[in-house]
């Protein structure tokens, strides 16, 4: 295997493909020993300033403030710290994401040591070294799960549903499987009345979560992130909602993800995943209309950073597109979407994400007294990618915009009533 002296924080390459219940007795956070045949000790070099917390010094931390600026240790041998030192950490269940903090002052108080911190970076923390890491995700890799109970979404893992108490699940197995969500009947418009638009719809897909960067030097050399995405997604409107304009969209579901640990040599790097389901429509709807368009796609996206160039985008897709003919009796304009952010966090602060969002734009006019119309529906998505990645490097910083929009016109017509 050729070796080069650079951080590759290569494939974090999550396969979120798959989730389970919220209930039953917690998971413990997965860890993954460092493996020698990816992290020999002349491939990483660590600054003499990072203080990696040993099992002892992680025991007697006792507390920590929310955003980790104070953490308090029980006062032993393995928490003499002292300020300048880049703390690195796994998690526990003080710090549940793990830590990478600079020591700005220490102090004994009774017999805690109170140390102050701010945020550090890799860049602080590693000169040089090579991590190489994947991993599929299985169905007991979610840790908690928020899903819409308001009526009209139903999530299911392999066809089963998502909230199967934890004791009926499969035992002993790590099935990979693919996340579905379902839309029955969703209000996302309402006025006095029966007057209402709502969705229905499915979204299929599985994702790969990817992340990677390059140190040499102390210097943060490249950084990229994204999704890869294999889904399918029907999307349906109708109804009416003519009052005035209406743009809405809701979060359908939530899942977050244990935490993984992978090694930089002797260096923890904490990841965890996170998906988030939404769902959204806006326009203005005059009349009764109903309109549904198909949408399957292969992608990959992402945003990479590379020194001198600065920012750029991951873009690189195959797609296709069927529709059911449309219904309606007067002019509107109407959107229906079903989204899916897909990203990890790193120690629970530097952020990836991607938010592809599937859309069916319906248009239609008719005119009076000739009784003639004309209606195009458009279909496609838009992807939002982003990145608060300043942990890798001091020049990264934050970023947030709209990658790409694909529209195309799947159908047309026109004529008289």
């Amino acid at each position: 295997m050729t070796r080069n002296r650079s951080f590759l924080l290569s494939a974090l390459t999550l396969s979120l493909l798959a989730v389970s219940c919220g209930s039953g007795t917690p998971q413990p956070p997965l860890q993954t020993l460092p493996d020698p045949d990816f992290t020999r000790p002349e491939d990483t070099t660590l600054s003499p300033n990072t203080r990696i917390l040993t099992p002892a010094a992680r025991t007697a931390l006792v507390s920590a403030s929310p955003d980790l600026s104070i953490l308090r240790f029980k006062t032993s041998p393995d928490t003499a710290f002292a300020p300048g030192q880049i703390l690195v950490s796994q998690d526990t269940p003080i710090i549940p994401d793990g830590m990478l903090r600079r020591v700005l002052s220490v102090k004994v108080v009774g017999n805690l040591t109170e140390v102050e911190t701010d945020q550090a970076s890799l860049e602080d923390a590693v000169e040089n070294g090579t991590l190489m890491a994947e991993e599929e995700l299985s169905l007991d890799d979610i840790e908690e799960q928020v899903i819409d109970t308001t009526g009209g979404v139903e999530v299911f893992i392999n066809g089963q549903p998502a909230l199967v108490p934890q004791g009926l699940r499969p035992q002993g197995t790590k099935t990979i499987g693919k996340l579905e969500l379902q839309i029955k009947d969703k209000v996302l418009c309402q006025l006095d009345g029966d007057s209402k638009v709502v969705m229905n719809g499915s979204f299929y897909a599985d994702f790969k979560v990817f992340a990677n960067a390059k140190l040499k030097v102390f210097k943060l050399k490249h950084f990229d992130a994204g999704v890869e995405m294999n889904e399918k997604s029907t999307v349906s409107l109708s109804g009416e909602c003519s009052k005035t304009l209406f743009k809405k969209e809701v979060e359908l579901a939530r899942f977050k993800m244990r935490v993984r640990t992978y090694w930089i040599g002797p260096l923890p790097v904490v990841v965890r995943p996170e998906i988030v389901m939404t769902a959204g429509a806006n326009g203005k709807i005059s009349a009764k209309v109903d309109f549904s368009a198909t949408h399957e796609f292969h992608a990959r996206y992402g945003i990479k950073w590379d020194k001198g160039d600065g920012w750029n985008t991951i873009s690189d897709r195959t797609q296709s597109f069927t529709y059911t003919k449309p219904k309606f009796s007067a002019s509107l304009d109407a959107e229906g979407y079903i989204g899916a952010r897909a990203g990890v966090r790193f120690y629970g602060l530097a952020s990836a994400f991607v938010h592809p969002k599937i859309f069916a734009d319906f248009g239609a006019s008719v005119t009076a007294p000739q009784n003639t119309y004309q209606w195009k529906l458009d279909a496609g998505f838009r992807i939002g990618v982003g990145a608060e990645a300043s942990l890798f490097g001091r020049q990264l910083g934050k970023i947030e915009r709209d990658l790409v929009e694909f529209r195309k016109t799947i159908a047309s017509d026109s004529g008289k009533f």
